[in-house]
C-alpha cells in the first residue's frame, strides 16, 4: 500500500496543486490581516473564509493560528 501512495496520478497532482494554492492564498490573507489588536480568532476567520471562498470544504486553519510556546 505504501508503494501505491508514492505514485500520484495526474488528477491527484492537480488536486495537490489546487490545495496548495488555496493554502497559500489563505496564509497571505491571514498575514496581511495581522496588526496590533487583532485577535487570533479574527485571523483564523480570515484564513478560513479565504479557503472557503476558493472551494475548500474543510480546513486545518485552526492549527496554524496560535500564539505562545
Amino acid at each position: 500500500m505504501l508503494d501505491a501512495k508514492r505514485i500520484k496520478t495526474v488528477d491527484e497532482i492537480e488536486c495537490l496543486k489546487a490545495a496548495n494554492s488555496m493554502t497559500e492564498a489563505a496564509m497571505d490573507a491571514a498575514i496581511r490581516a495581522i496588526r496590533p489588536g487583532i485577535r487570533e480568532c479574527e485571523v483564523l476567520a480570515i484564513a478560513w473564509q479565504t479557503m472557503t471562498a476558493l472551494g475548500s470544504e474543510w480546513t486545518q486553519c485552526s492549527n496554524i493560528v496560535a500564539s505562545g510556546p
